[in-house]
């Protein structure tokens, strides 16, 4: 028993032994980690996670790990490369053998490059560029990216898809645009790539000419064309541009419509006529053959054809050719019975003779035969009838035997005609003429019984529409159709003496006996003056045929009638007419009426008229306007329109009568100076207004000098209280002041006449409606305190200051202390102190100086050489004493005519050293005035001139074909025809230069013809003016510096004088280098050479005098200008050492104003001296700097000398003690300044010109000044017109027109902020202009 459990224990402790020896050790944890712990990416962007894992032995491994994210919308992970996907945080985990590691992932936008390809620095109108993108994703170039392109302006630079996908840019209209190329990632996130395009007008270099003539059947390409009396034919030009661009062919229709041609007859005018002078678009002349001839004739028409290079910076191009025209004649002989041509006679045995006369017929016409031996007669055989006498045109034939017999006239050319002359024993004939009137046709044969008519116009189809001015055949069928026998066409005969056919029935059943019925036209217009349509019968010989020709536009019916058998034409010609004739037409102000479109349009438009060529123009703008197609009512008053259309071959007037609009002008009648005006009356008025739901007016403001407005006025002697702008009025119940208590009363010394109350009314909703009440103040016969002078023809004129003076004290009860002028017009004459005369004009009347009573009788006008007419003169007077007051006023002058004709002057005025070079367009105005007819009719139009005498060798010489002083061409001669137009000699190659040191006028007396043959007398005035007076353009330099030249200023004297912008000047006589030298860039100037506006070259602002060391005194440089519209102007550039005339001051206050021009300078000491602007230091005025907006409306606040307002926070962002807060606040409060929204101003931002500009209008309109809306019209002259934004257009136009706004180089830069020098400009002309 022992034994046995020692073993048993023995063996399990051996076993447990051998367990625990065979046990495996302990195992260490397995690891995993990233790197980096953080990862930041882009979308689209890869980057690498690396996962480091050891096993238990800690051994590293690389397989066996995986990878998750928690967000794969925004990051996905593969083998640790993560992708972003979209913008946000992901959580990217590492796994290996139950071990984890994360790492957290930002993904980003991603990084796009959007890369426009480049364009060309400009694109023709009408030509289209592709467009390309380039789009990089993170570096990464994107291949087939979608881009969706668009066009800042569309009017100007469009974006067109070709059908294929592919883009691209088509130039619309001169301007600039922006392109922009938008990428949109998948992430949603978007790229833009923009590129700027500059539109241009191609411009033509060449035009080639070939005709085509057309007669309506036929075309041939050929110099000689072919018409008959009485018929027309068309010569068409073909004309085949050379373009300046290249891959340019052809015009488009924009471009055709800048295609101007003229015709005239150059010889034969006896033979052919031309209907239509001149159109534009291709050029198709009408030739109408007039005169009748035995023989053919020939003439010769000139036609000119002109492409208007408009906006390309190029002149014109012109080019002209003739063409022979046959007037064709064939000669025939025509025998009439009773006027009418006839082939038969019936005469009865035993009956009357009858009358037979002949003619020779000419084209359309019957010619007399003179001579009774050119025509013979003859008879087939005797016996039948006897003819007396046997030869002439007229004979008498009478009836022998029953028979037939043929009677031939033959004339001595062998032309001959043949009758067939049928005896009978009785009347056959029902419709004999007998002793009818042989002026009245014959009514026709009358047809058997049994024998129906059927008449169809087989061309044109019914209904049918034709082009005004057009023609064309008409196919009639007439059908006789005799009991059940078949239908048969009728024949056809022409009577040419009684213009008019007829239907030939041939009855078989009776020996094909004859039978002639008339075919009778007539139309539904036929009572009207102008009908629309009519049938024109064409005889030629036995054939004819029936012309429709469309002769205004509208509808009409045409009736044909054969034998009482009728059928109908429905014809529309195409076009426009007044609708129901109404030419007046009565609109309210802001009112618009389509020219075309709507149910109360004023024109009717008919079948489907071309109304893109429709243009309308009123002679006054201000009262409408023509825009988009529609007639724009803009204030008070009456305009007439021209309406024109089919490229000039349509014209029509109408009178556009406007009324107030009751929903912004109450018309209050009239008023005696001496009574008031109660708003009380005016409350239902009122009510209207604000659309009908009116909360409050405000902004209540009228002109001081004509009256004032009282709140609460009982009398003069208990006015009340004035009326703040700033105050809310209507309804006292609701917190207001009451409307019903205002009472405007005229000032006692107001001249009289319309005065505009203006003020803004406010809707329930908020809304601003801008407002005024208009009302006549009747002087009551009292004196208007005005001056009327009147000079004579070519005289100065001297001022009185007791006239002055007289007129202060009658305004203000008071003596005069002092006068300021402002200049007239320079066309009308100038005003000087202490002329002399015609050698010593003295110096300009500057408008800042004060000229006393005294002075006063020193100040004289001149009159501008060959002006004749009506001069106003305005002034503002200033009363002695602190409260003294003052008043503006007028001087009117009249200016007497020559010779006491009031015929317009030719006259040329220039500076000693220039040269007067004649323009024939200038001596075909003066022939048009002198015949005062219009212009369009022949005998106005001017043929030639010719000299009856020449100026004598001391006043100078007139030259042809004129160079310069070193190439004066050839001496003209009296008694030399020179020509209007393009035929040599020429009268604008005719240059006068006077001699040397000659100062004076001459007259050159001439006559001249007019196309047709009329004569006329006139002459030609050449004013010489001295040099001692200054320039037109003023600079000022210093000894041995120089000083550059500004185009802006030779721009400006441009629109002055010609209302047109500068193209070019060619200086006539350079500077002695005594003085100082004239340099284009490094090189010296040429009088040979045209420097021009702008930036072609070469260009007037690289221009520069260079002033020699020794230079004192001042230098006259004349020259020579033609401007945009053709016309020529001369002017002169004085450089001066200091200060001359013409009110030019060299700035001694601010020393960065010493390159700018003189009106510059002008302008910023104007506004400096009278407090409305400081420079940036105390002698700097930074005339580049932008302005700021608070700076702006202070000077706007000083300049306009506006009150205070109440409000004294009108926005957040302007503090009360802000330098600029009280301006900003009155601004507000007149409703001139409405901040940028959320009630902010924005003082420290700058401001577009466009803004700055409807500022200004506003402020103008707050006072009472007219400051209306100009014609949008107005700025396509300019390169960048089109980049105006909707609501500155008006505004923009109307600174243009009035010359407000400084342009450079064609652009009106309307997005561009504001410089401190444009500022200054503006004001200045705005208040002083």
């Amino acid at each position: 028993m022992r034994k046995t459990f020692v073993r048993r224990w023995l063996a399990a402790l051996l076993t447990l032994a051998v367990a625990v020896s065979l046990a495996p050790a302990a195992l260490a944890a397995s690891t995993i980690s990233i790197s980096p712990a953080t990862l930041t990416l882009k979308v689209g962007e890869e980057k690498k996670l690396t996962a480091t894992a050891a096993d238990t032995t800690g051994n590293p491994v690389t397989t066996g790990i995986t990878w998750t994210s928690d967000d794969n919308d925004v990051a996905t992970v593969s083998n640790g490369t993560v992708t972003g996907k979209k913008v946000g945080t992901a959580r990217i985990t590492a796994s290996y053998d139950g071990k984890t590691a994360t790492s957290t992932v930002t993904v980003t936008r991603p990084d796009i490059q959007v890369r426009v390809g480049g364009l060309p620095a400009s694109i023709p109108v009408g030509s289209k560029e592709e467009l390309t993108a380039t789009v990089t994703v993170n570096g990464q170039t994107q291949t087939n990216a979608s881009i969706t392109w668009s066009s800042s302006n569309p009017a100007v630079a469009k974006v067109v898809d070709d059908g294929s996908g592919v883009y691209q840019v088509e130039g619309v209209k001169s301007g600039s645009a922006t392109i922009t190329a938008l990428y949109t990632h998948t992430d949603g996130t978007e790229a833009e790539g923009k590129v700027n395009v500059k539109v241009v007008l191609a411009s033509v270099d060449k035009l080639e000419l070939e005709i085509d003539g057309q007669d309506g059947t036929t075309e041939a390409t050929t110099a000689t064309l072919n018409t008959a009396v009485s018929e027309s034919i068309f010569a068409e030009v073909d004309v085949t541009p050379t373009w300046s661009q290249d891959n340019k062919t052809g015009f488009t229709d924009g471009e055709w419509a800048r295609v101007e041609w003229s015709a005239e007859v150059i010889s034969g005018k006896e033979y052919i006529s031309l209907p239509y002078k001149k159109g534009s678009g291709k050029p198709r002349v009408r030739v109408d053959g007039v005169k009748q001839t035995l023989n053919a004739a020939k003439a010769e028409i000139e036609i000119k054809v002109t492409y208007k290079n408009v906006g390309a910076g190029v002149g014109d191009k012109t080019e002209t050719i003739r063409c022979y025209v046959t007037v064709g004649s064939t000669t025939r002989v025509v025998i009439t019975e009773y006027q009418v041509a006839t082939r038969e006679i019936k005469l009865i045995k035993g009956g009357s003779a009858k009358t037979l006369k002949a003619y020779v017929a000419v084209d359309n016409g019957l010619v007399e035969i003179e001579n009774d031996n050119d025509l013979v007669w003859s008879l087939s055989k005797s016996g039948i009838v006897s003819i007396t006498p046997n030869k002439g045109s007229e004979i008498k034939v009478t009836a022998v035997e029953k028979g037939e017999v043929t009677l031939t006239a033959k004339y001595k050319n062998g032309e001959e005609q043949s009758v067939t002359c049928i005896v009978e024993t009785e009347s056959t004939d029902d419709n004999e003429p007998g002793g009818e009137d042989p002026g009245t046709p014959p009514a026709g044969d009358k047809l058997p019984d049994g024998v129906n008519v059927e008449v169809t116009i087989q061309a044109p189809a019914s209904p049918h529409t034709m082009d005004l001015g057009a023609t064309e055949d008409i196919k009639l069928l007439v059908t006789f159709k005799k009991g059940a026998g078949p239908a048969v066409e009728g024949g056809r005969e022409w009577s040419a003496a009684k213009n008019m056919g007829y239907a030939v029935y041939i009855d078989a059943d009776d020996g094909d006996k004859r039978y002639e019925v008339p075919i009778i036209w007539s139309s539904s217009n036929e009572n009207s003056n102008e009908k629309v349509v009519k049938v024109n019968t064409v005889i030629s010989g036995n054939s004819g045929r029936y012309v429709l020709a469309a002769e205004r536009a509208g509808e009409a019916t045409l009736e044909v009638s054969v034998n009482g058998v009728k059928a109908e034409l429905e014809v529309t010609v195409k076009g426009f007419e007044l609708r129901d004739g109404n030419d007046k037409i009565t609109m309210y102000e802001n009112e618009t009426r389509g020219l075309t479109e709507g149910e109360d349009s004023i024109l009717k438009v008919y079948g489907n008229a071309d109304t893109a060529g429709l243009t309308a123009w009123p002679d006054n703008s201000t009262v409408a306007s023509y825009e988009e197609r529609k007639i724009v009512a803009r204030n008070p008053g009456t305009t007439k329109f021209t309406v024109s259309a089919n490229k000039g071959a349509w014209q029509t007037t109408f009178e556009v009568e406007v009324k107030p609009d009751p929903n912004s002008t109450i018309n209050a009648g009239t008023i005696k100076s001496s009574e008031t005006l109660k708003f009380s009356r005016l409350r239902s008025d009122f009510q209207k207004q604000a659309g009908g739901s009116l909360s409050h007016i405000t902004g209540l403001n009228v002109d001081p000098s004509q009256g004032t407005l009282y709140y609460q006025y009982r009398s003069e002697l208990q006015p009340g209280t004035g009326v703040g702008a700033g105050s809310y009025y209507l309804n006292p119940t609701a917190g207001q002041m009451g409307l019903e208590d205002i009472t405007f009363v005229p000032n006692p010394s107001f001249i009289g006449g319309q005065v505009d109350i203006n003020y803004t009314a406010v809707s329930t909703g908020g809304q601003n409606y801008g407002c005024r009440i208009i009302v006549i103040v009747d002087p009551q016969g009292g004196s208007k305190a005005g001056i009327s002078l009147e000079t004579k023809y070519n005289t100065p004129l001297k001022f009185s200051g007791a006239e002055f003076d007289r007129v202060c004290r009658e305004r203000l009860g008071a003596k005069l202390s002092y006068v300021t002028f402002s200049q007239p017009p320079e066309r009308q004459g100038t005003l000087y102190t202490s002329y002399q005369g015609a050698g010593n004009f003295g110096s300009v009347v500057d408008m800042r100086t004060h000229y006393d009573v005294k002075a006063l009788d020193n100040v004289w006008f001149v009159p501008a050489p060959g002006y004749s007419g009506q001069v106003t003169v305005y002034y503002t007077a200033h009363a002695v004493g602190a409260n003294g007051g003052s008043f503006s006023g007028r001087v009117d002058i009249t200016v007497g005519y020559e010779d006491g004709v009031a015929i317009g002057g030719l006259a040329y005025d220039i500076n000693t050293g220039g040269v007067a070079r004649f323009d024939d367009v200038d001596f075909n105005r003066y022939c048009r005035q002198i015949l005062e007819e219009e212009y369009w009719v022949d005998r106005q139009t001017l043929s030639y001139v010719r000299f009856d005498v020449l100026p004598d060798s001391t006043e100078g010489v007139l030259y042809y074909d004129y160079r310069s002083a070193s190439n004066p061409g050839s001496r003209a001669s009296a008694g030399t025809s020179y020509y209007y137009g393009s035929r040599t000699p020429r009268i604008d190659l005719l240059t006068f230069a006077p001699a040397p040191g000659y100062v004076g006028t001459i007259k050159l007396p001439f006559t001249g013809w007019t196309i047709d043959g009329t004569r006329f007398n006139g002459n030609v005035e050449i004013n010489v003016r001295g040099g001692s007076s200054a320039g037109d353009i003023v600079y000022i330099c210093a000894p041995g510096k120089s000083v550059d030249f500004d185009d802006r200023d030779f721009n400006d004297l441009s629109r002055d004088l010609t209302n047109s912008s500068l193209n070019y000047i060619q200086f006539t006589r350079l500077p002695g280098g005594s003085s100082g030298t004239l340099y284009y860039n490094n090189s010296r100037v040429s009088t040979s050479t045209r420097y021009r506006n702008g930036n072609s070259t070469p260009r007037i602002d690289n221009l520069s005098f260079r002033a020699s060391s020794n230079f004192s005194g001042s230098v006259d440089i004349p020259f020579e200008g033609r401007s945009t519209s053709g016309e020529l102007f001369h002017g002169v550039v004085t450089v001066s050492t200091s200060a001359t005339g013409n009110g030019s001051t060299q700035n001694t206050v601010f020393t960065d104003m010493g390159g700018y021009s003189d009106a510059q300078r002008a302008a910023v000491n104007f506004l400096y001296e009278r407090g409305i602007t400081r420079g940036v230091t105390t002698t700097q005025y930074g005339p580049e700097q932008t302005i700021r907006r608070g700076d702006f409306a202070r000077m706007l606040y000083l300049a306009f000398e506006f009150t205070p307002s109440t409000n004294t926070r009108a926005f957040q962002d302007v503090a009360p003690s802000a330098y600029y807060a009280q301006a900003v606040n009155a601004l507000h409060a007149r409703g001139i300044v409405s901040g940028i929204g959320g009630g902010l101003y924005d003082p420290d931002g700058t401001l577009s010109r466009q803004d700055a500009v409807c500022m200004v209008q506003r402020a103008m309109r707050s006072i009472g000044w007219s400051a209306n809306d100009g014609p949008v019209s107005t700025l396509y002259s300019y390169l960048d017109g089109g980049s105006v934004d909707g609501y500155a257009q008006g505004a923009m136009s109307f600174a243009v027109q009035r010359g407000y706004l400084p342009t450079r180089y064609g652009m009106l830069s309307p997005t561009q902020a504001l410089t401190r020098v444009d500022m200054a400009e503006i004001i200045h002309r705005v208040l002083t202009y």
